[in-house]
């Protein structure tokens, strides 16, 4: 069956149903990825209440980007059979629910399989409270367990945000009860400690295979909860670990008041309890398995140090309790199931020392066969002349090195069957040439996008960066809702987090800073990411731009045409550039300068016919230049491509101003306005709308 731009079998893609809706494995057919897609019932578009539950989970799931979050890719209606259907398409998951991994494993879930996937959960809590939303439905049916050992969690239905008054009031009861804090239970308002109840109830079930508030009814279910008393996590399992029992207890205090405050606070507190067990003697200490240590890469020269070096690192790792080390010339782990742990290592002797570089991959086993699900590196440096003791230094060192990698991939594995990362950074560059087209159609699109290039490798500077610049644009067109301003920056440092030199997260770092009223640190990063790569023709553009703006045109100048050297297709900077001749008083300069970006403007719009920012950027140029007609045409026809686009309004105010027509102008802006474009912050700093003050209707938009 087609489906909008999806393809699916209605009886062999079946994958689950409600009252409301069905869930089926689709086919992008645009991006050619497998989603898992929710229509909305048709019997129940027409009820308001189950549309705003849909459309809550849409927005909430939208909005959060994390690995233990199942993505939302898009949300839309279509027709089928001649009626409007609503429909989300969403990341696939392979795997089980956790209320059914606990059916199976009853007590049996070791508790390193239990803080692993309490810490995701967590981490993906922390997330939601962090976009001021609160799940209120946290419950083990609502977590993902997939085949590779990542865990999302799911199910936005009836999210609500902390300032959200919607169709979920105080008094009613919402949820799966039980897993419910007192407070849900009585219907009162909720805060994120709500789920931090929930998150106990649903670790302490995880943890011991039983309800922490069992009831045979649902008033049973209610009155004990109310009641507050459960047993103790260390009667209800023998041997319970401690920090285990004291994230529980904590989580589940009867006042909200003594809680964990939120998800973060959670997600804190069990890495804590994690930590707290590696130093300890519990079974978290190593991991279990078997390690195949291959012969290390290394000069003939050095061939009888590194067999040496890895002889006793062998003899070192055996010692381990539950680890069986081996010594392999090769081994095929793809093919055999015993192989836990491969170490790969490369030696090069130095001047007075020697390093080795360590590989350590876990392996496992999902439905598609036997793969690395985990990767661990580091070098050793010793420096020492005696060849007897370097080897005795490499070999103990190393041995520490690689308890180290084996507890950190006990604690979190990063389980990634499907990464791609040439994949994703294509899709991140086309994400970031999408946005660059400007409407809020392209902003949207882009984020898709990049939540498909986060899919194929989830730890992309690349992708957070232009996710990041992504959201700056989000503000601008979606009322300025500062929000949006504080995720840019949240996306941007993660960005750093996972490289500190990606010029492209600098770059958005201060396009977001300018958009907050902070142009000293705007400037700042933009220079950054300017001496990380001086090729980073965006922050060229951006500084420039902001330089202008404060009459710097010296050095605005030189931005720009480094800008322009870079990426002579972006007609943005040679608009900039041609303003800021003129007032150095370069006129030939700056028609020279306005002739060629028409030029490129044009040759751009032949091949992106729907790239609105270089056609309105044109039809500027055009206007400047006194070609009146020609920047009539291009506006008219940037008017009939996105008729109700507040981006274009403002923009085409823009490009009436500059011809003459203000009063049309003013129109332009309100319409720009009405639609969400966030006017008022563009105005403050927009010269080409100066002639515009005072006019009837202008003033109003200053408000």
């Amino acid at each position: 069956m087609k489906f909008a731009h999806y393809e699916f079998d209605l009886n062999e893609d079946l994958i689950g149903s409600g009252q409301s809706s069905q869930v089926y494995r689709a086919t992008d057919l645009k991006l050619d990825r497998t989603v898992a897609l929710k229509i909305l019932e048709a019997h129940v578009t027409i009820d308001p209440e189950a549309s705003e539950r849909f459309k809550r989970e849409a927005r909430a799931g939208g909005k959060l980007i994390n690995p233990n979050i199942a993505m939302v890719f898009n949300f839309d209606t279509a027709k089928v059979e001649g009626q409007e259907r609503s429909y989300i398409a969403m990341e696939f998951l392979e795997g089980k629910p956790l209320d059914k991994v606990i059916k199976e494993t009853s007590q049996t879930l070791g508790y390193e399989e239990c803080l692993r996937i309490a810490e995701q959960v967590a981490s993906a809590l922390a997330m939601v409270h962090e976009s001021n939303i609160i799940h209120r439905d946290l419950k083990p049916g609502n977590i993902m367990v997939m085949d590779d050992g990542m865990v999302k969690l799911l199910d936005f239905g009836i999210a609500r945000a902390t300032d959200d008054t919607g169709i979920t009031q105080q008094g009613m009861l919402v949820g799966t009860v039980l897993y419910m804090s007192p407070e849900q239970v009585r219907g009162e308002e909720l805060t994120f400690t709500s789920d931090v109840f929930a998150f106990g109830s649903v670790l302490y079930h995880l943890c011991t295979g039983k309800l922490p508030f069992p009831g045979s009814s649902f008033p049973e279910v209610c009155m004990t909860i109310l009641d507050g008393a459960y047993e103790e996590p260390t009667e209800a399992r023998p041997g319970f670990p401690e920090p285990i029992s004291a994230v529980i207890k904590r989580c589940l205090e009867p006042e909200p008041v003594d809680r964990f405050a939120n998800g973060r606070e959670v997600h804190t507190a069990i890495l804590s309890a994690i930590k707290d067990m590696h130093s300890s003697t519990s079974t978290l200490q190593v991991a279990e398995g078997d390690l195949h240590i291959l012969p290390f890469d290394t000069s003939t020269e050095a061939e009888g140090l590194a067999g040496g070096t890895r002889k006793d690192l062998a003899s070192d790792l055996d010692r381990t309790k539950r680890l069986s080390v081996f010594l392999s010339d090769e081994v095929d782990p793809a093919g055999q199931v015993d192989v836990d742990f491969l170490l790969k290592g490369e030696l090069s002797t130095l001047p007075s020392g020697a390093s080795l570089e360590l590989r350590l991959e876990r392996w496992g086993t999902s439905q598609r066969g036997r793969a690395v699900v985990q990767e661990w590196e580091d070098v050793v440096h010793i420096e020492d002349d005696d060849e007897w003791s370097l080897q005795e230094s490499l070999a103990r060192v190393a041995a520490r090195f690689v308890r180290q990698g084996m507890r950190e991939v006990s604690v979190r594995p990063i389980y990634d069957l499907q990464r791609d990362p040439q994949k994703s950074e294509e899709l991140a560059h086309q994400a970031h040439d999408k946005l660059l087209r400007g409407t809020s159609k392209h902003v949207i699109a882009c984020m898709s996008m990049i939540r498909a290039a986060i899919e194929k490798n989830a730890y992309s500077p690349k992708a957070y960066s232009c996710l990041a610049e992504a959201m700056v644009r989000k503000f601008l067109m979606w009322d300025g809702d500062p929000s949006f301003l504080d995720e840019a920056r949240e996306y941007a440092n993660r960005s750093l987090g996972l490289d500190q030199e990606c010029a492209e997260a600098h770059t958005s770092l201060g396009f977001a800073y300018q958009h907050s009223g902070q142009p000293t640190d705007a400037q700042r990063e933009y220079r950054i990411a300017i001496q990380i790569d001086p090729e980073e023709w965006m922050a060229h553009s951006y500084l420039g731009a902001l330089l202008a703006r404060e009459g710097n045109f010296k050095h605005a100048q030189e931005h720009l045409e480094r800008s322009l050297e870079l990426r002579p297709q972006y007609v943005g900077a040679a608009d900039n550039l041609y303003l800021v001749h003129m007032r150095l008083g370069a006129v030939e300069q700056a028609i020279t300068v306005a002739e060629a970006g028409i030029q490129s403007g044009l040759e751009q719009l032949i091949k992106f016919p729907d790239d609105q920012e270089t056609r309105t950027h044109t039809a500027l140029l055009f206007a400047r230049l006194g070609r009146g007609e020609e920047a009539r045409e291009l506006l008219e026809e940037a008017r009939e491509k996105f008729p109700k686009d507040g981006f274009t309004n403002f923009r085409l105010a823009c490009i009436l101003a500059a011809l003459g027509d203000s009063q049309e102008a003013v129109t332009e802006l309100n319409a720009a306005r009405d639609r969400g474009y966030f006017v008022r912050g563009e105005l403050l700093g927009s010269t080409d709308l100066e002639i515009l003050r005072g006019l009837p209707g202008f003033d109003d938009l200053l408000v």
